[in-house]
């Protein structure tokens, strides 16, 4: 089938996103980050994800631009996953001390900063405690 006249890629405003950083001292490069929850309903959950590490934010209380705490008893989380074999730190069995920054939120796109310590869940709890820090940049759903 011939095709005609100049091709245009339309690319919605939302699509696409990025997450890097180091978790417990290896770079960090997710090949997948997702918003999970749309931040209108006040609560922000963003995960990225590569072949040894998921890294998940969770932002309960969630109301744009602003530094978030973690561990002030919102459900305010960040939880690491590795792989194989499955470890776990943070999230709601873990302690979690750090902040989640967002530098820039519009209806369509949400960027910030995180840093945290994150200590072992109950799955894994003679492990250290590791530190992660990191950049995200993504659309909203």
């Amino acid at each position: 089938v011939p095709v005609t006249g100049p091709a245009t890629l339309v690319v919605p405003p939302n699509a696409g996103g990025k997450m890097t950083g180091t978790v417990a001292g290896n770079a960090f490069n997710a090949a997948t980050v997702v918003t999970v929850s749309a931040p209108s309903s006040g609560t922000l959950t963003i995960a990225g994800s590569n072949n040894a590490y998921t890294v998940n934010l969770i932002l309960s209380g969630y109301t744009g631009a602003a530094t978030y705490t973690l561990g002030t008893g919102a459900q305010r989380t960040i939880q690491v996953t590795t792989a194989s074999p499955q470890k776990v730190w943070g999230g709601t069995s873990g302690t979690n001390a750090g902040t989640v920054t967002i530098t820039s939120a519009t209806s369509a796109r949400i960027a910030g900063t995180f840093t945290a310590t994150l200590q072992p869940s109950v799955i894994n709890p003679g492990e250290a405690p590791i530190t992660l820090s990191g950049t995200f940049e993504l659309g909203v759903p």
